[in-house]
């Protein structure tokens, strides 16, 4: 049933839409009339109507002014207004509010009944689509815990985008663009008598709960007894103090709960593309001294006392990723040293996992050659065989990512504005670009923005908006048409980036530029 409010200060006009409605509309109910625009205001807060059909001239508050009042607080509602005077003003600056339509009076019953089919087709839409998105948020919070480990996971392992930053912020409806990274750590001294699986599942879920608490964030599955968060900062300080304070609250509160000897690791505010080295950074962090360690580059981690060869695997890949083969070969020795002792098979499968993570760390692409490699230390029997296979491995890379990089570097940038100036309205990543100019997603997005001084994504989005203002200024196509037409599936969303960068809505913009 749709839901009509009708406002107008005389009396017959009222009489006259109440009675076209009536006898040609059967699913319309008039839930209520106004005789003033702040007599209207108050029953629209109260009732909700679907359609507001409003006169402009009234006693007091206008209607523009009331259509103004009721938008800021029901942006839902839909306006058909209604005026006696033919003055293109008044048409202009009520469309700009989102009128449906602009009728002169005398009304028309062939004019209003279209309106009104019209708001009613709008309104039908919206529902729908309401019903649908409800619907499909139900289901993704089923699925939700697994999305937010696959985001931890992709950027964790510097993985291929399974989905892009727009996809992510509009699910959890929170802001990416900058955070920091935690590692919650069950320590090995502990008091292993507790540690049952069913208890280390509530421990982790418990801390899931409570560090939503402190802020939407993402959270990963547990691991290996560890757990990875990233949590957006949305204030405007630079560093993680943000943080710290809430998280020593969270291991009171989860060490007042259970028997477990962990600790918690902050790694240093990033943006969305460096979300990786916050991570790393919080697990080495989670190493330290204290039950709750903030990174720091030059002393967060005392080496004697690290007892998991993850913190030297770590090593190993960011010496891989700045090229730095001599000081990979001594971060290798000491990874090896931290895995000898173990069965040729798990070491085997440690190897296997850093020779992936390394690969990944490179800036340049070799992954064409993973499976020959991967082949290699498979077919090896001994420790010996396939720390020597692995060695191997690096004098490769030094050679051939070194002579790559040479004939290549000068032109990625010049190459990859050119490939998102022709795709920017494609659902394209910085992943996907760094693999069209052939380099890694973390080397790209470091030369991408000491090239152009921004980053990626911002560069994208201000040529996107600035793409959108050429379209808003010289056609009159639609914001939604706009939206899509520029890579925004949303328009919702454009919106909301299109009034952060220009401080107006695409429509105050368009409005605007027509004067």
């Amino acid at each position: 049933m749709l839901r009509i409010l009708i406002a107008d200060d005389e009396y017959l006009a009222i009489e006259a839409v109440k009675k076209i409605i009536k006898n040609n509309i059967e699913d319309a109910n008039i839930v209520a009339t106004a005789s003033s625009g702040k007599e209207a205001i108050i029953k629209v807060n109260e009732l909700s109507p679907d359609i507001a059909i409003m006169d402009i001239q009234m006693p007091g508050i206008d209607g523009l002014e009331a259509i103004r009042q009721i938008k800021a607080s029901n942006p839902n509602i839909l306006f058909i207004v209604l005026t006696a005077y033919d003055l293109f003003d008044y048409a202009k600056e009520s469309i700009g509010l989102g009128a449906v339509e602009y009728l002169l009076k005398p009304i028309k019953k062939d004019q209003l009944l279209m309106a009104i089919e019209k708001a009613s087709k709008i309104v039908k839409s919206k529902q729908i689509q309401n019903k649908w998105e409800y619907e499909l948020k139900e289901k993704l919070t089923l699925v939700s815990p697994l999305l937010e480990n696959q985001f931890i996971t992709q950027h964790m392992y510097a993985f291929e985008e399974f989905f892009s930053k727009d996809f992510y912020e509009n699910l959890f409806e929170i802001n990416l663009e900058k955070g920091c990274a935690i590692t919650l750590k069950i320590t090995e001294d502990g008091p292993n008598d507790y540690k049952t699986s069913s208890q280390t599942q509530a421990f982790f879920e418990t801390a899931r709960i409570l560090l939503k608490k402190i802020a939407p964030c993402i959270v990963s599955q547990s691991v290996a007894s560890k757990q990875y968060a990233w949590v957006p900062n949305t204030d405007d300080r630079r560093t993680s103090d943000f943080l710290i304070d809430e998280i020593k609250s969270l291991h009171q509160k989860l060490s007042r709960q259970f028997p477990y000897e962990f600790k918690i690791g902050i790694g240093s505010l990033k943006d969305y593309e460096n979300i990786y080295e916050s991570l790393k950074e919080s697990e080495l962090a989670a190493f330290g001294d204290y039950k709750v360690n903030v990174y720091e580059a030059d002393n967060s981690v005392n080496e004697s006392e690290v007892k998991d060869y993850a913190y030297q695997l770590v090593r190993l890949a960011e010496n891989i990723g700045r090229l730095d083969f001599v000081g990979a070969k001594h971060s290798l020795k000491k990874f090896h040293d931290k895995i000898s002792h173990l069965s040729a098979h798990i070491y085997k499968q440690r190897l296997l996992e850093a020779l992936v993570i390394c690969e990944k760390h490179l800036p340049i692409d070799m992954t064409q050659k993973t499976g020959e490699k991967i082949e290699r230390l498979l077919n090896s029997d001994s420790i010996l065989e396939m720390a020597n296979q692995f060695s191997n491995f690096i004098l490769q890379w030094d050679s051939e990512a070194k002579a790559q990089l040479l004939s290549i570097e000068e032109g990625v940038i010049p190459d990859a504005l050119k490939y998102i100036d022709k795709h920017y309205n494609e659902n394209i990543s910085m992943d996907f670009v760094a693999k069209q100019v052939n380099i890694s997603y973390h080397y790209f997005s470091k030369i991408f923005k000491q090239k152009i001084g921004k980053s990626f994504t911002d560069y994208l989005t201000d040529l996107r908006i600035e793409k959108s203002l050429e379209m808003l200024s010289r056609t009159q196509k639609s914001v939604k048409d706009i939206s899509l037409e520029i890579g925004y599936n949303d328009p919702n969303y454009y919106c909301k980036i299109f009034k952060k960068i220009t401080g107006l809505t695409p429509t105050e913009y368009r409005a605007g530029s027509d004067k």
